[in-house]
């Protein structure tokens, strides 16, 4: 499995005109928790078009399915729930239901946009990550809100 580089991976979003936003493990060290995560997360604007040019963002970095079976991805490689790509640059997921949040413009309005290594990423806010992550009941999320409503307090959120 290669080094992660999620900063090419988010590069060619940019580039491509990808609606997203970065969610997860990824998003809350954005924020400036200290967490460690082996994927990145992403919730995505689901309409073709914007499913087109991130199909044309992930192609550039071999994607390959779990088994290592290589994939072309085009727009309707997205659907279901969620679903997951390895790639040379890390591994992806797509996530089209998220917690708290009926559809991605929901989301986006609760997202910043962050500026790292001179690329602005879209990514949920504090208080986003918090609705996303309250109920779920698993473990990792109780440790990641704990970790949510600490940086919330010292920022007067």
């Amino acid at each position: 499995m290669p080094e992660p580089d999620f900063f090419e991976l988010l590069k060619a979003l940019e580039n491509d005109k990808v609606e997203y936003v970065v969610i997860g493990g990824i998003a809350l060290l954005i924020n400036g928790g200290a967490v460690l995560t082996a994927d990145i997360d992403l919730c995505i604007a689901f309409e073709r078009e914007n499913l087109n040019h991130l199909a044309a963002a992930l192609n550039q970095f071999q994607p390959r399915l779990r088994n290592g079976t290589p994939v072309l991805l085009d727009e309707h490689a997205f659907g279901g729930e969620f679903v997951t790509y390895f790639t040379n640059v890390g591994v992806i997921q797509i996530i089209n239901r998220i917690q708290g949040y009926s559809h991605f413009q929901q989301l986006a309005e609760d997202s910043q946009v962050m500026t790292l290594k001179g690329i602005p990423i879209h990514v949920a806010s504090l208080k986003a990550l918090e609705k996303m992550k309250t109920g779920t009941g698993r473990a990792r999320d109780q440790l990641h809100l704990d970790i949510i409503k600490s940086l919330r307090t010292i920022r007067g959120d």
